[in-house]
């Protein structure tokens, strides 16, 4: 994504640019793989910073000077991550405060050592 948005930006400031990527698909740290019947993220969970009700972050700002927030429906997403043990299952919300909760509930006594 850095390489795309940094193109992106030279090219629609007037510069010539030429984009090339190592791997036989692009994407980089934003892709996916598959092996058997499970697939796995690289590293690109959500995008963060894209929240449409007033906390825009740095990459809203650079998406809507691309043009690609008028041209892309981006998906609000309520769970950040879900995480499933043989002894316990845990799912992460989106929301920063909400998301504490959470893993305070879940591993409250890791929690507690963190804090001495």
């Amino acid at each position: 994504m850095g390489g795309l948005s940094a193109a992106a930006t030279l090219a629609t400031n007037g510069q010539r640019v030429l984009l090339l990527e190592k791997h036989w698909r692009p994407g980089g740290y934003a892709g996916s793989f598959v092996r058997g019947r499970f697939e796995f993220e690289i590293a690109l969970h959500v995008l963060s910073g894209l929240d449409l009700e007033g906390k825009r972050g740095s990459l809203y700002r650079n998406f809507e000077s691309l043009g690609i927030m008028k041209r892309v429906d981006f998906v609000r997403v309520d769970n950040f991550y879900k995480a499933v043990y043989p002894d316990m299952e845990i799912t992460v919300p989106a929301n920063r405060e909400a998301a504490e909760e959470v893993l305070v509930d879940a591993f409250n006594d890791f929690y507690l050592w963190l804090a001495l």
